[in-house]
C-alpha cells in the first residue's frame, strides 16, 4: 500500500502528552480550611462575585513588603528570617478565586509547594 493512502496514526495532543508529568496536589485539610474561611470572608464583602473576571487575596497574614507580618508562615505562624527562603504559592479554591500565600521551608515541604 502506498504510504499517501495509508490511514496516518492518531496524533496526541501535547497536553494529553505532558499532563501524566504534571504533580499531583491533594490540599491539606489546613489549606482547605484557610481557603475555605477566606472565600466566606470575599463572599461576605462581595455579594456578586460574577461581577468579576478574578478575585486575588491573600491567603493570610499581610504586611508592608518586607516587614515582620510579610514574612510569616501562612501555616504556622513562623516568621521567617532575613535571607530565609518563603515559598510563594497560589490556590484557587473556586473558579473566580484565588489565594496568595507563603510557607516557611517545613511547611511548604507539608503541602507540597517545594
Amino acid at each position: 500500500m502506498n504510504d499517501e493512502r495509508r490511514p496516518k496514526a492518531p496524533t496526541e495532543s501535547p497536553t494529553k502528552a505532558t499532563a501524566p508529568s504534571l504533580p499531583q496536589h491533594e490540599p491539606s485539610a489546613w489549606l482547605r480550611q484557610a481557603a475555605a474561611k477566606r472565600v466566606r470572608q470575599i463572599g461576605a464583602a462581595v455579594t456578586d462575585t460574577s461581577a468579576f473576571g478574578a478575585i486575588v487575596s491573600p491567603l493570610g497574614r499581610t504586611g508592608e513588603p518586607g516587614s515582620r507580618e510579610d514574612r510569616t508562615c501562612d501555616r504556622c505562624g513562623r516568621c521567617a528570617a532575613q535571607g530565609e527562603l518563603l515559598h510563594l504559592f497560589t490556590y484557587q479554591p473556586t473558579p473566580r478565586i484565588h489565594l496568595a500565600g507563603g510557607l516557611c521551608g517545613r511547611c511548604a515541604a507539608k503541602e507540597g509547594v517545594r
